[in-house]
């Protein structure tokens, strides 16, 4: 009796059975109320709105596709009868024979205009003028397009469908007629047939191919109208030809078996049911010609879709139903929530300790066996799990700041290190220091011929040792240091007892991991960081990963710093090359004004020797201030440096109450100036000089290349020379060298001889 009690008890219930029965409820008392109320009128209700709708679309579409159709009429009879088109047409109808110039011309025209008038706006696809005998004589299509044989100037149309369908019209008496066919190629077609008359005699037709994307199925089937129900518009003719977009053209040919497309081309309009392969329910069909065509406009859909209406009209006229399924509903739903309220309370609970990083409250047991109570013990044992993520995560979140700082202390004093040597043994230390799993720490480079790497930074007592037996390992050799320098790739040992690559050292005994990463400049390899543990398996991902980054920023710095050095050595090279250039330059100009140094006093002379002040100025470069003298004046000497050499010393005499440190910092850089204009001068002299030699070469030169007698030219250089040096006697030999007397007169003869004793030669 205590168990069927407690059946009937809902609370008991498991979940999915109180969801099935209050649900269920109120879809079985909406449906009851639905079927048996409702049922009859609203199916005749939804078969008149159908209807209604689909000849109101149908409607439509007749309309676009009349105003589409005769506006294609309408423009290709107004290019056949315009006054600028009409007479080149003509014109071209009536060649016989070689056609000359202008009919060539006149044809081009007409392409042209036709092409301009009814191609271009979409209207027509090609346009054709037959001549009666149904040659092509005019052709026009889109630029670009490919004619096929039929269409080409010169073809015969006898046989086409439009041909024989424009003496159908001039049989009937028709000005115009409008043909669909179908291509032994499967294209469907429509043309335009247009009768070219002259004095009310037929001379030839015009044939237009109507765009039917454009013109026809844009009309039937316009992709932009929003309707609620699938409605198919499609074209036939008694032929069984389908005018349709290709999206639906396999349903309209499917459709065109079944509907009355002989009722509307018999000019007879209204509504057909009617079954199409591959749909389910009947199609409901409404049937109407197209004016002046030999075209059944088809509007259908299928018949029974109309339950989005069917539900709408119940509630729009049985308006009492709406607050009765609400309070349906607000009562399934309250009995739901007293129900769920606890599990509810308690994930909420569960999702908030992870916004608000309280993983650590307890939460209240949950004894239910439902659905309900099974979920919330996931989400408790979820809770758990993320919470022990959580701490795991924040720990190597530590760690991992930790390394990064690490990473950033020894970058930035990397960064900021030039001397190589301090580089490396700071690096080293600061690794040991930062890293507590790190005992030890090198680094090797290897030498200019890539054989060796040599241990050149080291930690502890152990390091000081290897250092100084110059401690070094073949490049590629078989150990940790050998395969990194060799192979480029980053090396861990997690266990030196278990390795076939770590090879102990006597000086090393307790290491029982080794990482060696490679230091890389590009694709070359300079050397290895080598790191080495206590632990076994102490390296992780994370920390490898960090000291390979610091590996990278090492070998970028190392190589700076080895740049650096170069720079300097390269400065230094240039400065004292500088001084050097300098001295020489001087000592030159020196010697070409024939003096050992220059010397210039202004003012009033005193008895004092300052000469040693002078000349300490110039030997050691700096400027020198002498004590007091006894006419109470501060002697001071102040050398003049000219890029790093010294060429003399300015010296001063100042009155004690004069002298400041201002003064001595306007001598210092007077003197700096007076620097630069004595080398300005030097060079300006040197350059005098050179343009003073060009002039006197040049104007000997130009006398010489005025003459043209080889005596001539000799007589006048020898002069020229003498003049311009100022000697005494000048020779000028051409050919074999004869022993010239030594007395007697100068020999002027065939043997090229000429002297000058720095005059005109008829003095001599």
């Amino acid at each position: 009796m205590n168990t069927f009690l407690k059946a009937l008890n809902p609370r008991l219930w498991p979940m999915a059975t109180k969801l099935g029965v209050v649900f269920g409820v109120v879809v079985f008392s909406l449906l009851v109320m639905l079927i048996v109320a409702y049922e009859a009128r609203i199916r005749a209700q939804n078969e008149a709105d159908l209807q209604n709708f689909i000849l109101q679309t149908a409607l439509t579409r007749r309309a676009r596709l009349e105003g589409a159709l005769q506006q294609t009429l309408d423009s290709l009879a107004e290019a056949s009868q315009a006054s600028y088109l009409r007479p080149r047409l003509l014109r071209v109808i009536r060649i016989t024979g070689t056609p000359t110039g202008a009919d060539i011309v006149s044809r081009a025209e007409a392409t042209d205009l036709l092409r301009f008038r009814l191609i271009e706006n979409e209207l027509f696809d090609n346009i054709r003028v037959l001549t009666l005998q149904g040659i092509v004589t005019i052709s026009a299509q889109p630029t670009g397009t490919q004619l096929s044989e039929l269409d080409l100037v010169g073809a015969n149309n006898t046989g086409t469908p439009g041909f024989q369908g424009a003496l159908d019209a001039q049989v009937l008496g028709e000005t115009q007629r409008i043909i669909v066919y179908r291509t032994p190629a499967g294209e469907d077609r429509m043309e335009v047939v247009q009768i070219l008359q002259f004095d009310n005699e037929v001379v030839g037709y015009v044939i237009g191919r109507v765009n039917l994307q454009q013109v026809v199925l844009r009309s039937i089937t316009d992709l932009s109208e929003e309707t609620p129900l699938p409605i198919t518009s499609y074209l036939a003719t008694r032929g069984g030809n389908v005018l349709a977009d290709e999206s639906v053209r396999d349903q309209a040919l499917a459709s065109a078996r079944r509907s009355p497309v002989g009722l509307a081309l018999a000019g007879q309009t209204g509504f057909s049911q009617y079954p199409v392969a591959n749909i389910e329910l009947p199609v409901l069909g409404y049937y109407q010609p197209v004016p002046n065509t030999a075209l059944a406009l088809i509007t259908e859909a299928p018949n029974g879709t109309q339950q989005t209406i069917f539900w709408l009209a119940v509630f729009a006229n049985n308006l009492w139903l709406i607050p009765t399924v609400l309070l349906l509903l607000v009562g399934a739903v309250a009995l739901l929530w007293r129900d769920i309220r606890t599990p509810v309370q308690v994930a909420r609970r569960i999702a908030l300790s992870g916004i608000e990083d309280e993983l650590a409250f307890e939460i209240p047991a949950i004894s239910r066996r439902d659905l309900l109570g099974q979920l919330t013990r996931d989400m408790v044992n979820g809770r758990t799990v993320t919470r022990d993520t959580f701490n795991a995560l924040a720990q190597r979140l530590e760690t991992r700041q930790r390394d990064i700082q690490a990473t950033q202390e020894v970058s930035r004093f990397a960064a900021n290190q030039r001397d190589l040597q301090r580089l490396m043994d700071e690096v080293v230390n600061l690794i040991t220091d930062v890293f507590p799993n790190i005992y030890h720490a090198q680094i090797f480079l290897n030498d200019t011929f890539n054989e060796f790497s040599v241990l050149r930074a080291s930690t502890g007592e152990a390091g000081s040792k290897l250092l100084a037996r110059g401690h070094r390992l073949p490049v590629g050799g078989q150990s940790v240091i050998g395969r990194v320098t060799g192979e480029g790739r980053v090396t861990v040992v997690l266990d030196t007892d278990s390795s076939d690559v770590h090879r102990k050292n006597d000086l090393l005994p307790n290491t029982r991991a080794e990482l060696a990463i490679p230091l890389r400049i590009g694709q070359r390899i300079i050397g290895a960081l080598d790191v080495q543990s206590l632990t076994p398996n102490t390296f992780t991902d994370d920390q490898i990963e960090t000291l390979q980054s610091m590996s990278d920023q090492i070998a970028i710095s190392l190589e700076n710093a080895r740049l650096y050095q170069e720079s300097v050595r390269a400065l230094d090279e240039i400065a004292r090359s500088n001084r050097e250039n300098t001295a020489a330059a001087w000592r030159q100009h020196l010697f070409g004004a024939r003096v050992q140094g220059l010397s210039k006093a202004s003012g009033r002379d005193s008895d004092n020797d300052l000469e040693p002040l002078r000349q300490r100025a110039i030997e050691t470069g700096q400027t020198q201030i002498g004590t007091q003298t006894p006419t109470r004046t501060i002697p001071m000497a102040v050398p003049i440096r000219l890029r790093g050499q010294v060429l003399g010393a300015v010296l001063w005499e100042l009155p004690l109450v004069e002298y400041s440190d201002d003064k001595v910092a306007l001598a210092e850089e007077l003197v700096g100036r007076l620097a630069v204009s004595l080398d300005n001068a030097r060079l300006f002299e040197e350059s005098q000089r050179a343009a003073e030699r060009e002039r006197v070469v040049n104007d000997i030169a130009a006398k010489i290349t005025g003459q043209t007698d080889v005596s001539a030219i000799l007589r006048t250089a020898a002069r020229e020379v003498g003049l311009a040096l100022g000697t005494g006697r000048v020779d000028v030999r051409v050919g074999k060298r004869e022993m010239r007397p030594k007395t007697g007169p100068l020999n002027n003869g065939s043997n090229g001889h000429h002297a000058a004793n720095g005059h005109a030669p008829d003095d001599q």
